[in-house]
């Protein structure tokens, strides 16, 4: 069976924060940074320039003060950025390492001191707490995921590591105990969710669609989100690949799982003993992931490819073998077996054994642009091609 579980082209405005612009960015792929700049007396300080810069990409926007002091600097990308605060007549303010996470607002608090000839840097990190957010959300960072280590390599199994999900049929994931088809998800903005089975696009049946080195960042919302999520009954998956940025990285990955490293192990079933092998299979798993710049600080470039072949063991229990089957009388064994020889073209010697085929390939390529002030742009093309067939010479009877 060959499925093409789906190749989308998608254009991803993802920051249009001019006043009068015709789309608007949600939170759902992008963080914010919000605070206010005070004097040295702790007195609000209305007209401060602050400007919020990523120091990867280089991206930056730039917003004023108003008359209480506060400030946000919205539509974010997830990252690392440097934030100044400039006012004439005071030293300028610069805050380091100020990260982003994704659909969640840092605050950062800035001090204005009274004109000199230096310039104030502080280094210490801004701490990444939300205390604008009312839902109850769960993060999971750029370096647990690359980090933490999955079978398969879907992104989406670390879901179990958040509070309130577990596993239901199918390979599905139970969020707040809602069934496995009633959780939603979203990723770079976009519904990923089938309509139909309501599930992932793609289906559990291929082992994602999503390859692990192409995922930045995703968060669990578990209730009370915003209403650009409000379409699921159970939870959300809120998740954004990755891009590329001034420097040149990437990586190369090779996996090997052998069906004769599975140890063996005993069950007893209706009173029967029974011998198997616990996740008995052939599996090779290799790819790459690499990102850049095309031109700093205004055009990068990521891509990923992911690629599975999968071999597993199946077997058809030889029915002469049944405690049932060997409680019949003689004469209607013999009927049996000669009406199953019948059916199948030759005699039944022993269980019947093929090898299950699973292969795909995962294709994942973005290009990021600013375009000026407020304004960027993303192109992202992603595709998974899914095979699951018996193997050559499969139905041998042996």
């Amino acid at each position: 069976m060959s499925t093409r579980t789906r190749s989308v082209l998608t254009v991803l405005l993802c920051a249009f924060a001019l006043a009068t612009g015709a789309f608007a960015q949600t939170s759902s792929t992008t963080g914010e940074i919000a605070g206010r700049v005070v004097d040295e007396s702790d007195a609000v300080l209305p007209g401060v320039t602050v400007t919020a810069t990523n120091v990867n990409t280089g991206l930056s926007r730039t917003v004023v003060t108003g008359g209480n002091g506060d400030y946000a600097v919205g539509l974010l990308p997830p990252g690392t950025y440097r934030i100044t605060a400039e006012l004439s007549g005071f030293r300028t303010a610069t805050q380091e390492n100020v990260e982003v996470l994704l659909g969640t607002t840092t605050t950062v608090r800035l001090q204005l001191g009274a004109e000199l000839a230096e310039e104030i840097t502080v280094t210490a990190e801004a701490p990444v707490v939300d205390t604008t957010e009312a839902g109850l959300t769960v993060s999971v960072t750029r370096e647990q995921i690359e980090n933490l280590p999955i079978l398969g390599r879907d992104f989406s199994d670390l879901i179990l590591l958040t509070p309130g999900a577990g596993e239901a049929f199918g390979e599905r994931v139970s969020l707040n105990g809602a069934r496995g088809i009633q959780s939603d998800y979203n990723i770079d903005g976009a519904d990923a969710t089938s309509d139909f089975f309501g599930e992932e696009r793609g289906g559990t049946e291929a082992p994602f669609v999503f390859s692990q080195a192409a995922i930045q960042e995703f968060q669990v919302l578990r209730s009370s989100y915003k209403a650009e999520y409000a379409k699921g009954v159970g939870a959300t998956l809120n998740a954004i690949t990755k891009s590329g940025t001034n420097e040149l990285n990437g990586e190369v990955f090779y996996f090997r799982r052998d069906a004769d490293w599975a140890d063996e192990r005993s069950a007893t079933l209706g009173g029967e003993r029974v011998e198997e092998f616990f996740e008995a299979r052939d599996s090779d798993q290799y790819g790459f992931a690499v990102g850049g710049p095309i031109q700093r600080d205004r055009i990068h470039f990521f891509l990923n490819g992911d690629f599975q072949d999968i071999s597993e063991p199946l077997f058809v229990r030889d029915v002469r073998q049944d405690n049932l089957f060997v409680g019949l009388p003689a004469e209607q064994q013999a009927a049996f077996l000669a009406r199953v020889e019948q059916l199948l073209g030759g005699p039944l010697d022993r269980e019947i054994r093929f090898d299950s085929k699973e292969d795909q390939e995962t294709y994942l390529a973005k290009i990021d642009a600013s375009l000026g002030a407020g304004t960027q742009a993303s192109l992202r093309y992603n595709s998974a091609d899914y095979n699951n067939f018996p193997s050559e010479g499969a139905f041998d009877i042996l």
